[in-house]
């Protein structure tokens, strides 16, 4: 329930951020928001399952509790930071002249 709380928080931060930087339309900034979310947890927690495989054996898979959960957190902690992080670096004069930073103007 918490993560649904704070997905539900960070959307509305990423389309803040946008709309003040002159964006009409943030739906598919704040999809990538849940995707990055999501796919970042994940991602964490099998890059902390693949080390402790190597660096333990099977002994440290059996015993994989409370620090797999921390370690996907970790993950999605690391991948929503650098999309804001790239999202805080986007201008605010190439959103406002296009419509869009990731649209060319002829």
């Amino acid at each position: 329930m918490l993560e649904i709380i704070l997905i539900v928080f960070l959307c509305k931060k990423m389309g803040s951020i946008l709309r003040d930087k002159g964006w009409e339309k943030t739906f598919w900034m704040q999809f990538l928001v849940v995707f990055v979310y999501l796919g970042s947890l994940v991602a964490g927690a099998f890059t902390y399952g693949i080390y402790i495989g190597v660096t333990q054996g099977e002994a440290g898979l059996e015993s994989l509790g409370i620090e797999l959960y921390l370690a996907a957190y970790v993950g999605a902690l690391i991948g929503v930071g650098g999309l804001f992080l790239s999202t805080k670096l986007i201008k605010d004069e190439d959103a406002r002249s296009s419509g869009s930073p990731f649209t060319v103007n002829q």
